[in-house]
Formats: C-alpha cells, sequence, structure tokens
C-alpha cells in the first residue's frame, strides 16, 4: 500500500506540473475558463489529506493563491503524515495545512475550482454555478493521459 501511494504523489507531482503548464497555456479542454477573472485556484478532492493539499501548497509556492477542500473532509485535519514526508522531496511543505469541508467552503465568482476526478464534477457543480465560480477538470486538454490515481487508501479513478 505505501509503494501505490508514494507512486500516487510521484504521479500527482508530475501533472501537477501538467496542470500548471495546462492553465498557464489556456487549455481547459471543452471548458474555456475566463482567465482574467481567476484569483484563486480551488483543488477539490475527496479526503482533503494528501493530494490536493500538495496541489495547494505546490501551487502556492509557485505564486498562484490556492486552497483546497474536500467532499468528504474533515474540519481542521492535517495532511497524512506520509504525503507530508514525500512532498519534503519535492520542496513542499504540508505542516500548516488544515483539512476543510467543501460544503462549508466560500466559493467566489473569483474561483476556479479544479478537479481531478470526473467522480467530483456532479457534486461540485452545482456550488459553482451558484457561486459564479468557473470548474476545471484536470485530464481534459492534457496529453499524453497518465492513468489512475490513488490515495492511501486505495481508491482512485482514472485521470
Amino acid at each position: 500500500m505505501a509503494r501505490r501511494f508514494v507512486s500516487a504523489i510521484a504521479a500527482l507531482a508530475r501533472r501537477s506540473v501538467d496542470v500548471v503548464r495546462a492553465l498557464e497555456h489556456g487549455l481547459a479542454g471543452p471548458e474555456q475558463v475566463q482567465w482574467a477573472r481567476v484569483g484563486r485556484w480551488v483543488f477539490v478532492c475527496h479526503g482533503n489529506v494528501c493530494r490536493r493539499p500538495f496541489g495547494e501548497y505546490w501551487a502556492r509556492g509557485h505564486g498562484v493563491n490556492a486552497v483546497s477542500c474536500g467532499l468528504e473532509a474533515i474540519d481542521g485535519k492535517p495532511a497524512d503524515p506520509d504525503a507530508c514526508r514525500f512532498a519534503r522531496d519535492f520542496g513542499v511543505d504540508l505542516s500548516p495545512h488544515a483539512g476543510a469541508l467543501f460544503a462549508d467552503f466560500p466559493l467566489t465568482p473569483a474561483d476556479l475550482v479544479i478537479c481531478f476526478e470526473a467522480v467530483h464534477l456532479p457534486t461540485c457543480l452545482p456550488r459553482v454555478e451558484a457561486n459564479g465560480a468557473q470548474v476545471f477538470k484536470v485530464g481534459k486538454g492534457l496529453r499524453p493521459r497518465r492513468g489512475a490515481y490513488y490515495g492511501p487508501k486505495g481508491g482512485g479513478v482514472g485521470g
């Protein structure tokens, strides 16, 4: 299980580079992001303790206003210890992270909600639309596709 988790975080690190490049070049797939409106990247996942905190703090380290939250996160829960150790290898410090629940997270029209898994879109879209935010599904418009991404509990879906 630990090997699969480490592999997943490494894949996320590689994908994070792709995400930043894609966002910098406006590659949103079918969704056309209105870049002039984007003031904050909101990374969304399931538990908000591993992959999305990495995306959040990696983006922050590159000068991007970023936050993360989870569909079933526990408010205030710190990042997973294994994720923290692995993130340090990429120069990313997850120690300040505190989980946040997406349902309670305030969205604004300046937000770009970034979903890494298609399964998150049906839950995110109503709130995104109600708050005038935008959504970006990682994987759309990006080549090559990189397969499935797994969290520490072993679950995951294709990118």
